[in-house]
């Protein structure tokens, strides 16, 4: 059975041109956008864009995925707002480099709009995520999620947060029966 694992931003790794809404300083971005999950807040705290291109990555409470786990996707979810030639790009770090999926945007002129974009394997090594990959151990190690743009128009995020979906390793049956349905000691 797969488990969904969410994770709200914790703190900001990336602030590259971002401004804050209600004047956060760059260490304190990740609290506009930060909003709790199906409450978003549009309009009343948000980051945006001074000049472009622009990366937004924050950091995760590790999510401490049971060792024999499978890992089944990465998912970053924004809302968002785009001017008349705006573009957002989902975007992960990993092992030390930023890897946005240009393929798959928050295109022009959308107002606050839920937007997700899934990884299924580890852009850096191209092989199935690892629990190792995950729990952040190691040099191919998730490390940050967010949203990046090369756009500098009106484009806008109020809310962001990770999804991690694994299916968990079977466990055990625990129970049974000895000796036609009598356990004990046999003398």
């Amino acid at each position: 059975m797969s488990t969904q694992l969410t994770r709200l931003p914790t703190g900001t790794v990336v602030g590259n041109k971002l401004a804050s809404s209600t004047g956060k300083t760059e260490a304190n971005l990740y609290q506009d956008v930060d909003d709790p999950i199906g409450s978003p807040d549009d309009a009343s705290s948000y980051l945006y864009w001074t000049s472009s291109p622009a990366s937004g990555l924050f950091s995760f409470a590790n999510p401490a995925i049971p060792s024999g786990s499978t890992i089944n996707f990465v998912r970053v979810f924004f809302r968002g707002y785009t001017g008349a030639s705006g573009f957002i790009a989902p975007n992960i770090k990993v092992g030390g480099a930023e890897y946005p999926d240009y393929g798959n945007m928050l295109l022009p002129d959308q107002h606050w709009v839920d937007f997700t974009d899934d990884w299924l394997t580890n852009p850096r090594t191209g092989s199935p995520w690892t629990v190792a990959d995950i729990n952040g151990n190691g040099g191919n190690a998730l490390q940050a999620f967010g949203y990046m743009t090369l756009s500098t128009t009106e484009e806008h995020v109020t809310q962001t947060y990770l999804t991690i979906e694994i299916t968990a390793p079977a466990r055990p049956k625990v129970g049974g029966s000895l000796a036609g349905g009598r356990a004990g000691l046999v003398a």
